[in-house]
């Protein structure tokens, strides 16, 4: 795929995780409010994927440019799609959680709803990067064109003693 669409991806997605950082850190700092506000296991589970979201985008875009050679596609692929998950399972999580704050914190369902609108986003932009990875893979593996078979009965004695040179 075009580099430039990667890139665009990845700094779209930089912009929405730091959002996310900031609104999912101040939803979490709401602890220590004076009427006893615990925030829900999910709003944490959101935080931690944020920054381990945060790790992960910056491995994948700058790992390349600075250390090629340890860069690998399909660890790329790995982290894209592992993170990905864990966003998918993170969004509904805190969408279902919602009704209840509804009743209890006003003011944590008002920020809890962009949580749940940049959560889908972040899974979504995450979904369409591992897309792309897939068909940069596939695109990679079809390049070099069908692989031959070598039948065992072609490798002269030669080749079979000292390998293939």
């Amino acid at each position: 795929m075009k580099q430039h669409l990667i890139t665009a991806g990845q700094a779209f997605l930089a912009v929405l995780l730091f959002v996310q950082l900031g609104l999912t850190s101040y939803v979490t700092s709401l602890e220590t409010s004076p009427d006893g506000y615990k925030p829900p296991k999910s709003i944490l589970f959101t935080l931690g994927s944020t920054v381990w979201s945060i790790l992960a985008l910056a491995f994948i875009s700058i790992t390349p440019l600075v250390l090629s050679y340890a860069f690998h596609n399909l660890v790329a692929l790995f982290l894209l799609a592992s993170t990905s998950i864990v966003w998918l399972g993170g969004s509904i999580a805190i969408a279902s959680i919602l009704g209840d704050l509804l009743e209890s914190w006003k003011h944590v369902y008002a920020l809890s709803q962009p949580i749940v609108a940049f959560s889908f986003f972040i899974w979504a932009t995450f979904a369409a990067l591992m897309s792309l990875e897939v068909v940069g893979l596939l695109k990679v593996a079809y390049r070099s064109g069908p692989q031959e078979i070598i039948e065992f009965q072609d490798v002269d004695e030669h080749a079979a003693r000292y390998g293939f040179r």
